[in-house]
């Protein structure tokens, strides 16, 4: 499969460490930043550390400036030549032998914009955010098997990956009536490293490592668009919280039909094992937050962290915000890679 990614930012940057590892071929990188500090940046992270098997090196080719992955490892070769660009919008951007184009910028949110990339030569394009309009929107485990070929899809966001498939268990047999989410999320770009104006939010004015924000998130609003069934059954806000990485959703349900906390377990272990095997999982050793750093799960319930009152259900889930998903990107990317 070959693969073009705009914007390489945190999100940008984990997707093509990991699509490198998985032996796909990169045709073009696109972002507005000058590439000698993308190159440095692709090769060391001070979050998952230095980049496994090659190094990203820019290369002359007859006066144009390319990306190279020089392999460091006998086991993966070295990559062609990759194209990189610094458009600032999607209409220039040179997607020609893309099968698959990831928009991964936070700046093209919408089915319009993002149609240039198919006008330009991909195959298929993959929104890793939320869209701001009715673009099909799938996630994997929950919905993915309702994908019938469509051009441009939004794999929703990592918070509505990790809670998707625990409200997608609960309310097949279970049948939620109401439920709140509270995702305690590591800091992002989008916020300071110390006080200054945000774009619209007081809170997110304020120092990300010296703070714990409350903001708003957008998850439960994606989860509607995969199940929509949930609709004006749940609400959710977030509390940025001072880590770099790995973030925890708390999740209330009340459900119609009461449960021991021990047959709920012994449900969720059975998709994790099934048909949600590489999504869920559970925690049972007690783990914190650095143990998830680079877990591939889009959601590790912590299972001695369950609460049961009567119908009133309480579950904590582990995700990698960063790493568990942009494994779900790539697993998006592969399955609609098939599809003609």
């Amino acid at each position: 499969m070959t693969l073009g990614i705009n914007g390489l930012g945190r999100m940008g940057r984990t997707i093509l460490r990991l699509a490198l590892q998985r032996g796909h071929t990169i045709k073009i990188l696109n972002d507005i930043a000058k590439w000698d500090i993308l190159c440095y940046l692709i090769n060391f992270d001070t979050t998952h550390g230095n980049l496994l098997n090659y190094e990203c090196v820019m290369v002359d080719n007859n006066g144009e400036q390319v990306l190279r992955f020089l392999s460091i490892n006998e086991a993966y070769q070295t990559q062609p030549l990759i194209r990189v660009s610094n458009f600032a919008n999607t209409q220039h951007i040179d997607c020609s032998d893309v099968d698959v184009m990831i928009e991964s910028s936070g700046k093209f949110l919408d089915s319009d914009t993002l149609t240039h990339y198919l006008t330009n030569g991909a195959k298929k394009v993959i929104l890793s955010a939320p869209a701001r309009d009715n673009m099909p929107t799938f996630v994997l485990g929950v919905n993915a098997h309702d994908y019938k070929g469509e051009k441009i899809i939004s794999n929703a966001s990592c918070t509505t990956n990790c809670i998707a498939p625990i409200c997608y268990i609960l309310d097949k047999h279970y049948c939620i009536e109401h439920a709140v989410m509270t995702t305690i999320h590591s800091y992002t770009n989008d916020q300071n490293l110390l006080d200054n104006a945000h774009r619209f939010e007081k809170r997110r004015s304020r120092s990300a490592p010296n703070n714990i924000i409350p903001t708003s998130t957008g998850a439960a609003l994606g989860l509607k668009r995969v199940l929509p069934n949930m609709e004006g059954k749940i609400h959710g806000q977030s509390l940025r919280v001072p880590v770099a990485d790995v973030s925890m959703a708390d999740l209330s349900f009340y459900i119609r039909e009461e449960v021991s906390l021990d047959s709920l377990h012994q449900l969720l272990e059975s998709y994790a094992k099934d048909s949600m095997a590489g999504i869920l999982s559970l925690d049972t050793k007690e783990r914190v937050s650095s143990d998830f750093l680079g877990s591939s799960y889009s959601s590790v319930i912590a299972q001695d962290l369950s609460i049961k009152i009567g119908k009133l259900v309480k579950l904590m889930s582990w995700y990698d915000n960063e790493t568990g998903y942009a494994n779900r990107i790539l697993d998006m990317a592969e399955l609609i890679d098939t599809f003609d």
